[in-house]
């Protein structure tokens, strides 16, 4: 409202003017805009809120799902999917993440299928080099057998070179064949470790005396040094640290021509329960360069042409002890000079002997202890248990065994020596694994289930099976050693000696005479041997005995192919397999063996076309043995 204005004319007030504005509409409309644009205000922030929250929802949604694909891949979940949701950026994510796991569950498969056929070709690599381990080292061992038959019948200085040469050649065979197979283990991770209580001392003589002949020949004093301080007895697998000191030792004998060669054991540590023992193998030999002691532990590795010219190898025997002590958590070394000799050394962390332990060890399997030599017992005071279904590998293992003075029971299968071990007291049971009826795992367990004495009556294992894992079988199951068939004479009497304690009677063997070359498919020599390790006026009734045995075992092999029947072919093939190895007849021991392995692999086209061959193989073994056994009548 404005003041009021006075209207004059010359001085004479006539009137007055009032102009007046009512703003209260003018406020009301201001008023109600601004309610209407807060209002406006606050539902656009309601719908960019719900907008917000909608988004979110959605892009949060993606998100996790990504995160948790991502989460199940790393836990190993290859080939997991997630859902894709529309046609954005985040959809285009979650496609491409599923195109990325199923492309690493495709590779994951294909290294997965790659990795089990690498594993399958190292295990059939394991059990062919198993396999034929076992082929070389029987007519390798009757080679050796027969170079020291050749040794003991006089021969000249140049023959006795000869078979001196011979011999350290077969050896040295043998040698690489184990140090291919350990090394194989290795590689496979399956080199097993076993923990007994052993003497120190009784160990490092072991090796001694194995190598004192051959340093004898060579005019070195071998002899060793413990020192007072190391305990007398320890806790480990003596077997591998015998092995590592057998080819230090070896190698200091191959090496040194003159002088003398001391291995030695002193304590470089002790803490509770343990002590740090320091092994030296110490020789006067020829030395090693400075720059090549870093090569010798490598695998496949020589030294040079001077040491090479000595003594040839693969380079694995060093190699393989470094693993063996790197297993066992000991370091391996060399010290060593031109001209001045050899050190090498090895460091081992071994265990108190737990005495309490090995008392209440259960007997089981290797656990057994062996016997001490018993000078008071002669072998007529020992009993023995042979369990053998093959009358021919039967009557064979008695003959070695009562001509050296024992006494023999036989059975012909597993139900048979649990009676017999039930019936009466032995001081051995010789148990054949593969038996009709009962086998021989069976029946070491009803032996083990017998009360009294018969139950810890000490078991070995006879059967030509030689796999890894077949033999560790054979311990599981109770059994406490392991002999492999066709077992020579001087291993016979070896196992029993050292289960029995009671060593075999001397007897005198008659010379062999020299033979031509054996022919391919059979090897005479081992017949000349079975009379030698027998009787040679029993080998006509071996002989006989092995030809009806084979021809039972021919009709049955016939039988079992004409009806389709792997598994007796396996079985028949696997009787007749080692009876044939033992009589010579080795072109018959070979098919025989295939025809168990294709048998059991289940291959019946092979089977039945092998099995179709083993009746002439048998009848050309059957010439040649008669052959054979005729010319031996002459010479007699």
């Amino acid at each position: 409202m404005s003041r009021p204005t006075s209207i004059r004319v010359a001085g004479n007030a006539f009137g007055r003017v009032e102009v007046g504005l009512d703003t209260a509409d003018l406020r009301n409309l201001v008023d109600n805009a601004r309610q209407w644009m807060l209002g406006v205000a606050g539902v656009e922030v309601l719908l960019v809120a719900v907008f917000g929250y909608l988004l979110g929802r959605i892009l949060t949604r993606q998100l996790t799902s990504l995160q948790n694909g991502a989460r199940e891949v790393a836990e190993g979940n290859l080939g997991h999917r997630i859902a894709v949701r529309g046609s954005d950026e985040l959809a285009d994510t979650a496609a491409s993440f599923n195109r990325m796991s199923e492309a690493l569950s495709e590779q994951s498969e294909a290294l997965r299928d790659s990795l089990n056929r690498a594993e399958a070709a190292n295990e059939a690599k394991s059990r062919f080099l198993a396999m034929m381990s076992h082929e070389i080292r029987t007519p390798i061992n009757g080679v050796l057998g027969i170079l020291s038959l050749l040794r003991d019948t006089g021969p000249t200085a140049d023959q006795a070179a000869l078979i001196r040469t011979g011999r350290d050649s077969g050896e040295a065979l043998l040698q690489i064949i184990n140090d291919v197979l350990d090394f194989s283990k290795m590689e496979a991770g399956k080199l097993d470790f076993e923990t007994s209580n052993f003497e120190l001392r009784g160990l490092i003589e072991s090796v001694l005396e194995i190598n004192g002949p051959r340093a004898a020949e060579k005019g070195i004093d071998l002899n060793y040094e413990i020192d007072a301080p190391v305990p007398e007895r320890f806790s480990g697998d003596q077997g591998r640290i015998r092995q590592v000191l057998m080819n230090l030792v070896g190698n200091a004998v191959k090496f040194t021509e003159t002088g003398r060669i001391t291995v030695r054991a002193s304590l470089a540590g002790r803490e509770r329960g343990a002590s740090l023992i320091a092994f030296d193998v110490v020789d006067t030999g020829i030395g090693i360069a400075e720059e090549e002691i870093d090569r010798l532990f490598t695998d496949f590795t020589t030294l040079s042409p001077s040491h090479s010219n000595q003594a040839s190898g693969t380079g694995l025997g060093l190699a393989i002890c470094k693993k063996l002590v790197a297993m066992m958590g000991g370091d391996i070394g060399c010290h060593s000079r031109p001209g001045a000799g050899s050190t090498f050394w090895f460091h081992l962390v071994l265990a108190d002997a737990d005495e309490q332990a090995e008392l209440a060890r259960p007997l089981v399997g290797s656990n057994r202890a062996r016997c001490a030599p018993d000078t008071q017992r002669r072998p007529a005071d020992v009993r023995i248990l042979l369990a053998e279904d093959n009358p021919t590998n039967a009557m064979i293992a008695t003959r070695m065994l009562e001509n050296s003075g024992y006494r023999v029971v036989t059975v012909a299968d597993g139900r048979e020596a649990v009676t017999a071990a039930k019936a009466m007291p032995f001081d051995l049971v010789l148990m054949d694994i593969g038996m009709p009826e009962m086998d021989g795992l069976e029946a070491t367990a009803g032996i083990r289930a017998l009360d009294g004495a018969a139950s810890d009556l000490p078991i070995v294992a006879m059967t030509a099976h030689v796999l890894a894992e077949e033999r560790q079988q054979i311990m599981e199951a109770g059994l406490d050693d392991y002999l492999a068939k066709p077992a020579g004479r001087d291993d016979l009497l070896n196992v029993v000696t050292r289960w029995t304690g009671v060593a075999p009677a001397v007897t005198v063997e008659a010379p062999v005479a020299a033979k031509p070359a054996d022919p391919p498919a059979f090897d005479d020599g081992v017949l000349h041997r079975l009379g030698v390790e027998t009787d040679p006026a029993l080998l006509p009734e071996l002989v006989a005995s092995f030809i009806d045995h084979s021809a039972e075992r021919c009709q049955a092999i016939e039988t079992a192919r004409a009806g389709g029947d792997l598994a007796a072919l396996a079985e028949h093939a696997h009787a007749l397999k080692s009876s044939a190895a033992a009589f010579g007849a080795m072109a018959l021991h070979r098919l025989a063996q295939e025809l168990e392995a294709v048998a059991k692999a289940g291959d019946e086209p092979a089977a039945d076309s092998l099995g179709a061959q083993i009746g002439p193989a048998r009848a050309a073994a059957i010439t040649d043995l008669r052959a054979t056994l005729a010319t031996l009548a002459v010479e007699a």
